[in-house]
C-alpha cells in the first residue's frame, strides 16, 4: 500500500436497466485499471437475488446486475458488505408496490472494493438514516496500516467526489486526472 493511489467512486447510476448498462460502460473510462479502487453508493441494483430482496419477483428490473457482475469481476472487485455478513439480510432502500401498496426491501446501496484493500477495513455497515428513503452505509479503513499520504489522498478525493454529481461525472473525471499530482502531494 506504500504509495498506492486509491480510486474512490461515488455512484448513483440511472433507474432503467438501459440507462443502468450505459452508466457503467462509461464509468469504465475514468477507472484507473493499475490503482485499488472503492465504488460506492446507490446502485440502483441488487448484488444477490436471493439475499439483496425481499418480496415479489427477485429478478425483476434486475437486468443492470448482469453488466454489473462483470464489471466488478474484471476490476477484483468484491461487496464487501455481503463479503462479512455471507447469509445476512439486510436493506438500505424501502419502495412500495403500486398494485397492492405492499413493500418491498432491497440492498441499493453498497461499496464494491479491491480485495486487496480489505485488508484494511476495520467495518462496513449499514446504519438507519431519518432524513433519506435510503440508510446510511459506512466503511472504515484502518488508516494506522496505509501510508500517511495516502490517507490525506484518499480524504481530499472524498470531499470531491461529494463534490459533483453523477450528471458531471465526466467533467469531474477531466478535472480529476488533470489535477490528481496535486491532491496526492499533499
Amino acid at each position: 500500500m506504500d504509495e498506492q493511489t486509491i480510486n474512490l467512486v461515488n455512484v448513483y447510476p440511472p433507474n432503467t436497466d438501459v440507462e443502468r448498462r450505459t452508466f457503467f460502460l462509461i464509468l469504465e473510462l475514468f477507472i484507473a485499471r493499475e490503482n485499488e479502487t472503492i465504488f460506492g453508493g446507490d446502485f440502483n441494483s441488487i448484488m444477490d437475488n436471493r439475499l439483496d430482496k425481499l418480496g415479489r419477483d427477485p429478478n425483476s428490473r434486475q437486468a443492470a446486475t448482469y453488466f454489473l457482475r462483470p464489471f466488478y469481476e474484471r476490476y477484483d472487485l468484491c461487496d464487501i458488505w455481503r463479503e462479512q455478513r455471507k447469509d445476512e439480510r439486510n436493506y438500505t432502500w424501502t419502495g412500495r408496490m403500486t398494485s397492492n401498496h405492499l413493500f418491498i426491501p432491497t440492498r441499493t446501496d453498497f461499496f464494491l472494493t479491491s480485495r486487496a484493500l480489505n485488508q484494511f477495513i476495520t467495518a462496513v455497515e449499514i446504519k438507519p438514516y431519518a432524513h433519506s428513503d435510503h440508510d446510511c452505509i459506512t466503511l472504515e479503513i484502518d488508516f494506522d496500516k496505509v501510508h500517511r499520504g495516502l490517507a490525506i489522498g484518499i480524504l481530499i478525493m472524498i470531499c470531491l467526489a461529494t463534490l459533483f454529481s453523477t450528471r458531471k461525472l465526466s467533467s469531474f473525471g477531466q478535472v480529476a486526472r488533470k489535477n490528481l499530482k496535486t491532491f496526492l502531494i499533499l
